[in-house]
C-alpha cells in the first residue's frame, strides 16, 4: 500500500519505515572510505569507479531514493562513477545471483563494485562470484559488495572478508515502535499518543533512523 493509500484509513493504519537516501548516503560513504583505502581496485586504472546496481523493484520509491542517493554521495565526494548495468531483483537473493552470474561472464574483468539496495541481494552477488573464484580471501580476486539492513549472515561474511559492508538497520527500534504503535491503534488511541515518534511530512509515516554502517578490515 502507498502513504497516499494508508491516508484513506485515518488514525487506523500508519507507515513505519526509515529514510531511504539515509541508507544510500552510509553506503556512499563505506564506498568512499574503501576507495580511498585502496580497498576497491581500480582494474583499469581510470580513476572511476566501474559498478553493477541491484535494486529493489521497479515501482518502489524507496529503492529508487536509495540508488540515487548514494551514486550522488560518492560522486559528491569528486569520485568519479561509471555504471556498468543495473538489475531489478525484487529484494531477492536468488534473482541477484543469476543476473551477477550472467554480468559477470560479460563484464568479469572490468566489474570494481557491486551496490545492492538490501543485504539479501548482496549475498546472491557474493556467491554468484565466489563461484568464479572471487571473494573468497585472496585479495586479489576480490569485488566489493555493499549491502543495507544488517543481517546476521550479511555481518558474517564481512567478518570473513567477503563482502565490503553493509547499513545496520535499528531492528529492536522498529519492533518497540511497532509495538508501541500498534498497540495505540489496536486500543483505538492515537497512533503515537504517549510516545515521543513524529510524523514525517506526509503525516502517516514514522521514520527509524538506521544505526549505522558495518565495514570489513583491509585485506590489503
Amino acid at each position: 500500500m502507498s502513504l497516499n493509500g494508508i491516508k484513506e484509513y485515518t488514525n487506523k493504519a500508519i507507515y513505519i519505515g526509515t529514510t531511504a537516501c539515509e541508507s544510500g548516503n552510509m553506503q556512499g560513504d563505506v564506498v568512499i572510505k574503501e576507495w580511498r583505502d585502496k580497498g576497491i581496485t581500480d582494474k583499469n586504472k581510470d580513476n572511476t569507479i566501474q559498478y553493477f546496481l541491484l535494486q529493489g523493484d521497479k515501482d518502489n520509491l524507496e529503492a529508487q531514493y536509495r540508488s540515487e542517493c548514494v551514486i550522488r554521495r560518492i560522486e559528491e565526494n569528486d569520485i568519479k562513477t561509471s555504471k556498468i548495468a543495473e538489475e531489478f531483483c525484487n529484494w531477492d537473493r536468488a534473482c541477484a545471483k543469476q543476473a551477477t552470474e550472467k554480468l559477470f561472464s560479460q563484464y568479469g574483468k572490468e566489474i570494481e563494485l557491486i551496490i545492492s539496495n538490501n543485504d539479501e541481494m548482496a549475498i546472491g552477488a557474493i556467491l554468484a562470484l565466489q563461484e568464479n573464484g572471487y571473494n573468497l580471501g585472496d585479495p586479489q580476486k576480490y569485488i566489493s559488495v555493499i549491502g543495507v539492513d544488517g543481517t546476521e549472515q550479511a555481518r558474517q561474511m564481512i567478518e570473513n572478508g567477503f563482502m565490503t559492508g553493509t547499513v545496520i538497520q535499528d531492528s529492536d527500534g522498529m519492533a518497540t515502535a511497532l509495538y508501541r504503535i500498534g498497540s495505540n491503534l489496536a486500543e483505538g488511541k492515537p497512533a503515537l499518543q504517549d510516545t515521543d515518534y513524529k510524523f514525517d511530512v506526509t503525516g502517516v509515516g514514522i521514520r527509524i533512523p538506521y544505526e549505522g554502517y558495518l565495514i570489513r578490515s583491509s585485506l590489503r
